[in-house]
């Protein structure tokens, strides 16, 4: 069966989002303050521990759209990682997601993304097939 116009735009948005998402949680790793030690971590805020957590799933998360593995489950993640995010700095000020408009896009692409699936044209499908 050959792939159609709607598998290839699955496809397409997949990899762009999936792309733009990892940039943003490896861009978000540069500006995330490191511990120094154990002794560090332990005695880390909450809010450093969201801040690595959220990069983390921004770039792990990111990847795994691109490449079409646990998508749901990465997508599913990624949705709630940018709720968390807008909800960290906008708050009950709707108004102010209009400075986060690339974490309010990732929310809604992540949403889409969930219900669509990832396509005939990702790596989870394509190794079903071979067994």
């Amino acid at each position: 069966m050959t792939p159609t116009a709607r598998d290839w735009g699955i496809t397409l948005l997949r990899l762009w989002m999936g792309f733009s998402i990892a940039l943003v949680g490896y861009e978000m790793a540069q500006g995330v303050s490191t511990p120094a030690s154990l002794t560090d971590i332990k005695s880390a805020s909450l809010e450093t521990w969201a801040s690595w957590t959220l990069t983390i799933i921004f770039t792990f998360g990111g990847a795994a759209i691109f490449l079409g593995i646990a998508f749901r489950l990465a997508a599913f993640l990624t949705a709630v990682a940018s709720a968390y995010f807008l909800w960290d700095h906008v708050g009950t000020q709707l108004w102010d997601i209009l400075n986060f408009r690339l974490q309010a896009g990732f929310l809604v692409v992540s949403a889409v993304l969930i219900l669509t699936g990832p396509g005939r044209l990702s790596l989870g499908p394509m190794r079903r097939k071979r067994k």
